[in-house]
């Protein structure tokens, strides 16, 4: 009975890690397809527009979508060379904005090449760090804001970007110095946003990861690649460590000089840490199952009345004389071992356990790879999947 009760939770521990595997796999992919809509939201945002330029108006940086808000291209902004040949130029001066580092919600229009007026709304920043302008351009042709719309909407685009459930950053590329952060990033890392601006990414990243990272700039900032992922360590204020998925891309483009990127993490910890557990159980259980004095398997009956082997413990060998590759590769292997009238009695006692979905116990004979006769008593037990076939989980010993 002790033996018997053994085999069952072997098998019902083969088949909760089994479940574990399917359970992870459905957690990656729900990471994946959020890192993929958040990075999709930022390059198609219909009704922004962001632009950056030098001093004197020479254009920097234009991002995939202003043919929404401007009826321009991307190409053919950059093809104006210049802001002011675009965007009234008198809107602001240069000294004003470097007084108050922002000016905020001025309305201006723009002509498009086809004639059509668009009526938009600006937010000019200068960024003293790189020493050049940044143009947040909105099209309002159809809504002409109120001030007090004004003021909703600006209060609205910094709540959404502060609670966002995964971490955005604007990072200077040459010196990794923090410029702009949500709430997530800081909450992710257990800094608040004082304490997180005058830090840069190297401080906080796990020194093992850190080589890694800065290659990837490199290779980022040379145009070798155009964005880079990566799952990375971060410490944190409290000293423990945080697994983030890391996503950068960058605020330039070809023609001009590589100074700002942006950085999107997903905090990932939990993740990871289930991953670690569910590698040592595996490890573990597989150690468990190789020291089996028989092995253990898996195989299937397929609709069309086919045999095949699904799993089989690295310690077949010592019970079949083939290995696990060979019996995977050809199942018919093992099925030839058995003389008759035991290969009778074998395909009848599946056939019975396929018909009644109910367990399988039979003794039979097996003459090994090597020409050995040997008795084993086998043990399986059956469940339909959802293809029809049948899948049985069993153990084989001598």
């Amino acid at each position: 009975m002790n033996e018997e009760n053994s085999k069952q939770e072997l098998i019902n521990r083969i088949k909760f890690l089994e479940q574990q595997n399917v359970k992870l796999e459905k957690r990656l992919q729900v990471l994946e397809k959020s890192e993929k809509f958040h990075r999709t939201t930022l390059e198609n945002i219909s009704d922004t527009a962001v632009i950056t330029t030098d001093l004197d108006g020479s254009i920097i940086y234009v991002c995939p979508n202003t043919h929404y808000t401007l009826g321009f291209s991307q190409n053919e902004v950059y093809e104006l060379v210049n802001i002011n040949n675009l965007i009234d130029s008198t809107i602001f001066e240069i000294t004003e904005l470097q007084a108050k580092i922002d000016i905020e919600n001025i309305q201006s229009t723009v002509a498009d090449k086809s004639g059509k007026e668009h009526y938009l709304l600006l937010n000019i920043k200068w960024l003293s760090h790189s020493n050049s302008i940044l143009y947040v351009i909105r099209d309002i042709t159809d809504f002409r804001l109120s001030q007090k719309e004004l003021q909703e909407y600006d209060k609205k685009y910094y709540t959404i970007y502060d609670q966002v459930p995964v971490g955005i950053a604007t990072i200077d590329s040459f010196n990794g110095h923090f410029l702009e952060i949500n709430c997530a990033y800081c909450d992710i890392l257990g800094f608040n946003k004082s304490e997180m601006m005058g830090m840069d990414f190297m401080q906080i990243t796990y020194l093992e990861d850190l080589n890694e990272d800065l290659d990837n700039m490199e290779r980022l900032r040379s145009g070798e690649i155009n964005s880079f992922r990566m799952q990375k360590r971060y410490i944190r204020k409290d000293g423990k460590i945080v697994w983030v998925y890391l996503t950068v891309v960058p605020l330039w483009n070809e023609y001009t000089d590589p100074h700002l990127h942006i950085a999107i993490v997903n905090d990932i910890t939990e993740q990871k840490l289930f991953e670690t557990a569910l590698i040592e159980n595996e490890k573990k259980y597989k150690n468990l199952v190789n020291n089996l004095p028989g092995t253990a398997y898996q195989f299937i009956l397929t609709a069309k009345g086919d045999y095949k082997f699904e799993y089989m413990g690295d310690n077949c060998h010592n019970l079949f004389g083939y290995s696990k590759k060979e019996i995977l590769a050809n199942s018919n292997l093992i099925f030839g071992l058995i003389p008759q009238p035991d290969a009778d009695m074998v395909t009848q006692s599946i056939k019975n356990s396929a018909d009644t979905l109910t367990r399988f116990d039979i003794e039979h004979r097996i003459i090994k790879k090597t020409g050995q006769l040997l008795w084993i008593q086998e043990s399986s037990i059956p469940q339909k999947l959802s293809n029809g076939d049948i899948l049985w989980d069993g153990i084989g010993y001598h």
